[in-house]
């Protein structure tokens, strides 16, 4: 994949959205267009590959999902950085709404919602034999009109391919499935786990063991049972049996999409599901 030498000049930098251990993400606008759209900066490490994360690269641009960010445009700065253009959604991921909200959980038809969207962009990238491996709310996206997207897989992924990198990992400890912590492999099935974690993260502002450490977090993942609501009585028996099926042990009994997609949490309790159940919060962000 050939990859051009980053031009500033083709950019308007409008403000920077955040920053994390691989660089910062800018909402920019592209000069020839008028486009607004999020730029995101990589800084790669020693004995990280170029090569790969342009392998990696090749299979973002080749995604077409509306719940998936699209792909626009890749540079690179010698051999040490990447800017990865994408898709703006200008909310910010489903996390940071909350947080701008100061909203302790999300009311169960809105997780509803957004979980549907994130399944509906995993079983597009499934079907393209991709996993996410790093579902959690800060990588679920919203966009002004109060639709889902799903952020940051395959480069992200690819560069936390070791335990180590910056105290990071392959995905983000606290969604992270058992045998990711304790196999020898695994599947898209992680996925679904992290999934279950996110709607449990909607509903109460933070994933299971967040009161723990990161390393205390990742020792007691696979020894202890699955995690539940803390008030389980506060939610519906709909909701309370979906997140069964997500965080099962065994991935090999994990329910897969399909019929998470057709489960009466989604399907049937909190019909129909769309983006009146986000705009609202939108709002309020004046």
């Amino acid at each position: 994949m050939d990859i051009p030498e980053y031009n500033p000049s083709l950019y308007e930098v409008v403000d920077k959205m955040g920053s994390g251990s691989y660089g910062s993400v800018y909402k920019v606008r592209v000069k020839s267009t008028g486009e607004l759209a999020a730029l995101k900066t990589i800084e790669m490490e020693e004995g990280e590959s170029m090569d790969d994360a342009l392998t990696e690269i090749q299979v973002l641009r080749d995604c077409d999902s509306p719940y998936v960010t699209r792909y626009l445009n890749c540079y690179r700065q010698g051999f040490d950085k990447l800017y990865v253009v994408m898709e703006l959604c200008e909310i910010g991921s489903i996390t940071s709404l909350m947080s701008k909200l100061s909203l302790p959980g999300l009311p169960e038809p809105t997780i509803a919602y957004v979980i549907m969207g994130t399944l509906q962009g995993l079983r597009y990238l499934h079907g393209q034999h991709k996993m996410h491996r790093d579902i959690k709310g800060g990588n679920v996206l919203v966009n002004k009109k109060g639709e889902v997207k799903l952020a940051d897989f395959g480069i992200t992924a690819m560069l936390n391919a070791t335990w180590g990198r910056r105290n990071t990992f392959i995905g983000s400890p606290y969604w992270m499935a058992p045998e990711m912590l304790t196999a020898d492999s695994y599947d898209k099935m992680v996925d679904i786990w992290a999934t279950g974690i996110t709607a449990i993260e909607l509903a109460e502002g933070k994933p299971p063991l967040s009161q723990y450490k990161w390393q205390d977090a990742i020792r007691k993942i696979p020894s202890l049972p699955p995690p539940t609501l803390k008030e389980p009585t506060k939610w519906s028996p709909e909701f309370r049996d979906f997140l069964t099926l997500c965080l099962k042990m065994n991935p090999k009994e994990r329910a897969d999409i399909p019929v998470l997609l057709e489960h009466p949490f989604i399907a049937r309790k909190h019909a129909p599901l769309g983006p009146h159940h986000l705009l609202p919060l939108i709002a309020k962000l004046g």
